[in-house]
């Protein structure tokens, strides 16, 4: 798909197409020029490596994982994606950027803690492409079988999450071989827990991305 005139230097990062919502959401927010870890991130995010994303506050870290992660689920490439954050504050957060660039079929719901828990039961099905939550409420989908088929699996802020007393449940999901998933971690720091997981669980093919 041809590239609107407004996102002329993201329609040129290899592989990422710039949709009708796309165009919306960059219009919505201001945005004309992707910034350095969003040209660095993109393109391995698309080609289904894991990849690690370490980079401040305010550099457009949130876009540099989403964007991707909403492509490869517009074209089926990803079944389903997990994105997991430490607070609900975060996860409305990462929610509510994803909405400004999804496309209007694509379903997504919030499993956070600070929330009635049934009803986000209830509001995942299926057809739900994008779940954004805490931990717990992630846990607690994966050993209700409601995540089956997820493999594309992103922690933001990874270090706060790793240092739960709960992550070895999330460490076991990960590892397992079937189905394979990719992983991304995005944060702005990366202490021994973090570095652990990058070296045991994500591999030869992994892209680290410094900005």
């Amino acid at each position: 798909m041809e590239a609107p005139p407004t996102a002329p230097e993201f329609a040129a990062i290899p592989g990422f197409e710039v949709t009708t919502a796309v165009a919306a959401g960059f219009a919505a927010d201001g945005i004309s020029t992707p910034t350095a870890v969003q040209h660095a991130a993109i393109p391995p995010i698309l080609e289904g490596r894991p990849v690690v994303v370490e980079s401040g506050t305010g550099t457009g870290k949130t876009l540099a994982y989403l964007l991707p992660v909403l492509q490869r689920l517009r074209q089926g490439l990803a079944r389903r994606a997990v994105c997991v954050a430490p607070t609900t504050e975060l996860a409305i957060q990462i929610l509510r950027v994803a909405a400004r660039y999804q496309e209007p079929t694509l379903r997504a719901v919030a499993l956070v803690t600070q929330g009635n828990q049934r009803l986000q039961a209830a509001r995942l099905q299926k057809s739900t492409a994008l779940v954004v939550g805490t931990p717990e409420r992630i846990l607690e989908a994966y050993a209700a079988r409601k995540l089956a088929g997820t493999n594309l699996v992103v922690l933001d802020e990874p270090e706060p999450i790793l240092a739960r007393p709960d992550a070895e449940r999330l460490r076991e999901i990960l590892s397992r071989p079937e189905p394979r998933v990719q992983l991304v971690l995005a944060g702005a720091t990366f202490g021994p827990q973090s570095e652990r997981w990058i070296r045991d669980l994500m591999g030869s093919e992994l892209v680290r991305t410094r900005v």
